[in-house]
């Protein structure tokens, strides 16, 4: 379920798994532009969806965050943009354009290049990686943000083994689990698998620490030790 850094150690207390070789992955030609008020209907159904509430309660022009949108929202509406019109789309990308009336213009100036967007993908990906072997100290898992993670390296014992698990759809596939306690779970199963034991230290940045958050709460349920909990 995990694997081993195989990569050169670094300067750093411990080195990390960030030069994987890459695959490409070309989208199909899928569907064609739509024009901007079909696109707009179908962004304020799917957004009020999301947010629970009307279409007619969701205004062109309020931004997706005064609605109620939040992180695992803006995950799913990228979601949806894909299955729907074959055009991969980042939550970042989503979080720029934050309305429906900004989104759709977006995503019709940007549709040529979207359609053809190179998606560049860890190749053989697996469901976390083990990116410090370190043995005296309880393990650290992280969720999202590779890039905090690198940050806080030099401030982490060589001693504590250091696991980065990763987003779902690393493998090309569509992500699997949807709502906060499927991914709770996926993720619970993936730690209790490395380390039945414990005692854990956990943390997260953005969703990730949300789903940190909610599997330091089971853990704790279970009468197992959470030592840390590091939430981004």
């Amino acid at each position: 379920m995990c694997r081993h850094d195989d990569s050169e150690p670094s300067s750093r207390p411990f080195h990390f798994a960030a030069h994987w070789s890459l695959d490409s992955f070309i989208m199909n030609e899928g569907r064609s532009v739509p024009s901007l008020s079909e696109l707009m209907t179908w962004l304020q159904n799917r957004v009020s969806a999301l947010v629970e509430r009307k279409p007619a309660e969701v205004p062109s022009d309020e931004n997706f965050h005064a609605l109620g949108l939040d992180s695992v929202g803006y995950l799913n509406l990228a979601i949806s943009i894909e299955e729907e019109w074959d055009v991969p789309i980042t939550a970042m990308e989503i979080f720029l354009h934050s309305n429906v009336e900004l989104l759709a213009e977006f995503l019709i100036s940007a549709w040529p290049q979207m359609k053809n967007r190179t998606r560049q993908l860890p190749k053989g990906a697996a469901e976390c990686t083990l990116v410090n072997e370190g043995a005296d100290l309880p393990p650290l898992f992280w969720l999202n943000g590779y890039e905090f993670l690198e940050l806080f390296a030099p401030h982490i014992p060589a001693e504590r083994p250091v696991y980065y698990l990763h987003h779902q759809g690393t493998d090309g596939q569509p992500a699997r689990h949807r709502t906060i306690d499927a991914m709770t779970e996926y993720y619970l199963e993936m730690i209790l698998h490395v380390e039945p034991d414990g005692p854990y230290c956990i943390g997260g940045y953005s969703i990730g620490g949300t789903l940190a958050y909610e599997i330091a709460n089971r853990l704790t349920a279970m009468g197992k030790n959470v030592e840390l909990l590091m939430l981004l």
